[in-house]
């Protein structure tokens, strides 16, 4: 596979000296640098083998208490906010429980 790749200036000049050092082409010791890097980098998953690993990674956790009180409590969060919102816009009753009646048009 072909491919094009920005090398800055600074990069540039020591690669050179290295190709020229050693006798290869940049693009070889690009190809060389790849595979280096590749040999000694951690292994790569498929997503399916990260979804996997992590399935029930909480199951024997007590990090969040029982599964149904926290969701219902970070639901209840959203109530709050949505409550505040209402409030500001006036859409709730007022302080007083009552709700505010629009003024009656006179004809």
């Amino acid at each position: 596979m072909r491919t094009i790749i920005d090398i800055p200036l600074e990069q540039l000049k020591p690669l050179d000296m290295l190709c020229q050092q050693r006798g290869v082409s940049r693009a070889e010791m690009v190809r060389q640098a790849i595979g280096e890097l590749l040999k000694y980098s951690p292994p790569i998953k498929k997503p399916s083998e990260s979804f996997k690993a992590a399935f029930g990674l909480f199951k024997d956790s007590d990090v969040f208490g029982d599964g149904l009180e926290y969701q219902l409590k970070i639901r209840s969060e959203w109530d709050e906010h949505d409550r505040a919102i209402d409030e500001r816009l006036g859409l709730l009753p007022s302080s007083d429980n009552k709700l505010k009646k629009p003024a009656k048009k006179t004809k």
